[in-house]
């Protein structure tokens, strides 16, 4: 896994230069394979193929404790969203902060995206192919 192609990759998405399926791509051609992000922790966690891994600290005051009550419709309205890039990612994780995910994961080979609520809810639904 290539942890500085990952870094500038993160870099250009929080600065905008990027869109989500652009993020996505560089991250999977970095030889990233899932990832998680911990809105608590304020940390995303990159994993690679061959079970290394690289741990990136959120700096955002936005990020931190989610809504106790899980609601899956709003987490995939700010999904959909952020797909449709009619939002930014500040702006998803606020939204699906306030659904009450705790933390989300994706798996890119799989297709799929798990968020998890503060006790122990779960909506899972299949990640788009870009």
């Amino acid at each position: 896994m290539n942890i500085q192609e990952i870094k500038e990759a993160i870099a250009l998405s929080l600065n905008k230069e990027l869109s989500f399926p652009q993020l996505i791509d560089r991250l999977m051609k970095a030889g990233a394979e899932r990832y998680t992000v911990d809105f608590a922790a304020k940390l995303i966690h990159y994993y690679g193929q061959e079970n290394e891994y690289f741990s990136y600290c959120i700096e955002s005051e936005n990020f931190g404790l989610p809504a106790s009550a899980f609601c899956e419709e709003s987490i995939r309205n700010a999904i959909e969203a952020a797909q449709a890039q009619l939002i930014d990612y500040e702006t998803f994780a606020e939204r699906v902060i306030a659904g009450g995910t705790a933390q989300y994961q994706i798996f890119f080979k799989e297709r799929k995206q798990l968020y998890l609520g503060r006790e122990g809810s779960v909506y899972a639904c299949p990640f788009p192919q870009f």
